[in-house]
């Protein structure tokens, strides 16, 4: 009995001292591991997987916390059980203030160098859009299209230029508002879906998300659409809960609203239904037996996505001009933040399922989980579907991740569950809570690194698998040393045509469907209506025809849209242009000789 004993104790000893560093080097031996895979893999089998993400970072960053466990200092351990009790403990004075700190922090990351990146393609639909709107009354695009797309994104965009001028800064400025606007609306969501501490913990995510703030400073749709996504959805569970038929004309008006901002607005027609249907029908055990197994289901679905996802390599996936392996499952695993986002979720959601199927006790739990859930699954049948068409669902993933926070982190939800596990082993945690204070410490440490106040061009494209295509430098060039007779040939036209000021070519060949609705009236872009070089023969025609200017994007003029032989026609026998160029934009001129013309940069 003693020799027993003597046993649990050296365990107990061997797992407060020597459990949590092993397990940091067990982190960094599996972080070595997937980087030694993923070179391995590569040089075996010729092509690149994609990485989950930052996973790897995750790993490593966790297991450096591990193994100096034992040497952090206890003032900081003092000082995260001083934090906890405050939010427990928090009023409604102190929510409302730190909202406001948030808010205004959240105000100057967006702000802040707004206009510093040219724009990128999708953001010249809008900004034309908006040109034709104040010049001709309706939003009209060069080429004569009349695009109707997110018509109230274009005309805030309308109202911003007339106040601020055409500009990068007035274009992006509604989106950014609308990002502002929804770090107090992520409050109000997450304390009406769970309580201030859910409310605080969704804003303080939400204000410093990189990949939130980057698409809060884009001009598109999405931001707004996100905002008034999440606002339907709010004061339509108000109505629901509380009768409240007061709010319904706020409900029609945010729903019409949203309408005009995006047409995925009908989803939200589907949540409904399945949450009156479930209120309706909540008592009965088989409605119930049914909604576990649906929610259990996409949990486990969405999680071997996730899975293939990190393994499927990206030459495989790369097809017809379109990168296939850009879906909205990215959305969860661009970033080491998202990937974390994603094990919390998932794993805190079997944790509550576990626990007596608690996820049912309350309804709004359920809401949450098919306002998030049911849009992606429907979402990602699309496979070429980018993280952007995701972006109005990431409130809910917040507002549920910081559910599970507040229960296992602040609340100690989750440790009963926790030590009967380690009991079965015969192991006795004694410092539980300070194993969750480094949890704690290693959310914040990522949270942290996200942090960018500078939107650089490798940040832009990270998050976005967008970018600039064309740069100030080379545009200005361009036009500096543009002759009467020269002719322009871009990859991507209609930005082209903004900062030059011509745009006569447009140099894609792929054919493929995603591409048609690029073409039409015999070859001209829809957008720009420059002629498109569709085939190898017409682009060389160009040459031999014409002499002027390319200008690319480093990586559209490596995509599969373009023609192998285009690309190294136009690398090997034009004239490039170091001083236009950089490590992103290429420039690129033909049939002209210094002797035309003096090149000034």
């Amino acid at each position: 009995m003693s020799l027993c004993k003597d046993s649990m104790s050296w365990r107990n000893i061997f797992s407060t001292k020597y459990l949590i560093p092993i397990s940091g080097v067990v982190a960094i031996l599996i972080y070595i591991l997937y980087e030694l895979l993923m070179y391995y893999f590569s040089k075996l089998f010729g092509y690149n997987f994609k990485r989950g993400g930052d996973l790897n970072i995750i790993f490593l960053i966790f297991g450096v916390i591990l193994i100096l466990y034992n040497f952090l200092p206890g003032w900081l351990f003092e000082y995260i059980s001083k934090l906890k009790s405050f939010c427990l403990k928090i009023n409604n004075l102190q929510a409302i203030s730190i909202l406001i700190v948030l808010t205004v922090i959240g105000l100057i990351l967006r702000i802040n160098n707004l206009g510093s990146l040219t724009f990128w393609t999708d953001e010249m639909y809008q900004t034309y859009a908006a040109l034709g709107l104040i010049q001709q009354g309706s939003p009209v695009l060069p080429s004569g299209m009349v695009y109707m797309r997110s018509f109230l994104d274009t005309f805030l965009i309308a109202q911003s230029f007339k106040i601020f001028g055409v500009n990068e800064f007035a274009a992006r400025l509604p989106s950014a508002l609308f990002g502002v606007l929804t770090i107090p609306l992520v409050y109000l969501a997450g304390k009406e879906f769970g309580n201030k501490r859910v409310g605080i913990i969704a804003a303080f995510l939400i204000t410093f998300s990189v990949f939130e703030i980057v698409w809060n400073r884009d001009a598109r749709m999405y931001s707004q659409f996100q905002f008034l996504y999440l606002l339907t959805a709010y004061l339509f569970y108000i109505f629901i809960k509380n009768r409240a038929w007061k709010v319904i004309p706020a409900i029609i008006v945010s729903f019409i609203l949203a309408y005009y901002s995006h047409s995925q607005i009908w989803i939200f027609v589907l949540i409904a239904f399945l949450y009156i249907s479930y209120i309706n029908l909540r008592n009965k055990t088989y409605i119930k037996t049914y909604a576990l197994f649906g929610v259990l289901g996409s949990i486990i679905i969405f999680s071997l996505l996730v899975f293939v996802n990190f393994l499927i390599p990206e030459e495989v996936l790369e097809s017809g001009g379109k990168i296939a392996d850009i879906t909205v499952l990215h959305y969860m695993i661009n970033s080491f933040h998202f990937t974390l986002l994603t094990l919390i979720t998932v794993s805190g959601m079997i944790f509550l399922i576990s626990k007596n199927f608690g996820i049912f006790k309350k309804e709004n739990n359920f809401y949450l989980l098919i306002n998030f859930f049911v849009p992606l699954l429907i979402i990602t049948i699309f496979p070429w579907r980018t993280p952007r068409y995701a972006f109005f669902i990431y409130p809910f993933l917040i507002i549920i991740v910081s559910k599970i926070l507040d229960y296992g982190l602040i609340r100690n939800g989750f440790d009963s569950e926790i030590n009967r596990i380690f009991n079965n082993i015969k192991y006795k945690l004694t410092d539980l809570s300070n194993i969750k204070t480094i949890f704690t410490i290693l959310i914040i440490s990522l949270l942290v690194s996200e942090l960018a106040f500078n939107f650089n061009y490798e940040n832009y494209y990270r998050y976005t698998y967008q970018g600039e295509k064309i740069s100030q430098r080379s545009s200005q060039f361009i036009k500096n040393n543009l002759n009467i007779d020269d002719k322009v040939a871009s990859t991507e036209s209609l930005v082209t045509l903004y900062y030059i000021g011509r745009s006569d070519y447009l140099i894609r060949q792929s054919r493929n469907e995603s591409d048609i609705s690029d073409i039409y009236n015999a070859g001209l872009n829809a957008y720009s209506g420059a002629i498109v070089l569709e085939s190898y023969n017409l682009f060389m025609l160009m040459v031999q025809q014409e002499k002027g200017w390319v200008v690319s994007a480093r990586d559209d003029l490596n995509r599969s849209f373009i023609d192998p032989r285009v690309r190294d026609y136009i690398r090997n026998n034009m004239t490039y242009h170091p001083e236009a160029s950089d490590k992103k934009i290429e420039v690129y001129s033909w049939g002209r000789t210094r002797s035309d013309k003096s090149f000034k940069a």
